[in-house]
C-alpha cells in the first residue's frame, strides 16, 4: 500500500493557512532541503520533491479544494462496512454513521451528503486522525459557523464556505 502523505504536514502548516503562509513555509523548507545545498544527504532530493509537490497542490485554489475533498472523503466513506444508527425519511438521514476507517459523523445527511448541523471526527487511519469539526454542513462540505479542533487541542472557531475556512 502506498504511503499516505499529508501535504499540510509536509509544509508544516494547518488546513486554515493562507496562501502567504504556505508560500513562506515552502520557501523556508525549499532552501533547507534543496539538493544543491545538501549534496551529502541522499534523501534531500526526495524530500525537496515532496515539498515542491505539496506546495504545487496547496498554493493552487482548485487543486487544494480537490485535495481537501479527497482527504475528507477517504477518511470516512460509505461502504458495506460502515454502520448507521438512526432514522431515514425521504432521502434524509438523522443519526450516527461510523465508517470503516474509524471516522464518525453524527447529524443530518441529505442524499448521502452531510447537510445541516453535525459533528465529524476523523478516524485513526486518516491524515487528520483525532481532528474534529462541529458545526454546519452543506452538500457534504463544512459551510457556515463551526469549530475545528485539532488533535493537539488548537481550535479555530469561525465561518466556513464550501469546505474552506473563510477569513
Amino acid at each position: 500500500m502506498p504511503k499516505k502523505i499529508n501535504y499540510y504536514h509536509v509544509l508544516g502548516v494547518s488546513i486554515t493557512s493562507t496562501s502567504a503562509e504556505i508560500k513562506q513555509s515552502f520557501r523556508r523548507l525549499a532552501v533547507k532541503y534543496h539538493p544543491d545545498r545538501n549534496k551529502k544527504d541522499k534523501d534531500s532530493g526526495d524530500k525537496f520533491k515532496e515539498i515542491r509537490r505539496a506546495y504545487e497542490v496547496l498554493i493552487d485554489a482548485e487543486k487544494r479544494s480537490a485535495y481537501d475533498n479527497l482527504k475528507a472523503s477517504s477518511a470516512g466513506v460509505d461502504s458495506k462496512d460502515s454502520k448507521y444508527k438512526g432514522e431515514r425519511k425521504g432521502g434524509k438521514e438523522h443519526g450516527q454513521r461510523t465508517y470503516s476507517g474509524g471516522a464518525k459523523y453524527k447529524g443530518e445527511r441529505k442524499d448521502g451528503k452531510y447537510h445541516g448541523q453535525g459533528t465529524y471526527t476523523y478516524g485513526p487511519n486518516s491524515e487528520w486522525a483525532g481532528d474534529k469539526y462541529v458545526g454546519e454542513f452543506k452538500d457534504g462540505k463544512r459551510h457556515g459557523q463551526g469549530t475545528y479542533t485539532y488533535a493537539d487541542g488548537r481550535k479555530y472557531v469561525g465561518e466556513w464556505k464550501n469546505g474552506k475556512w473563510h477569513r
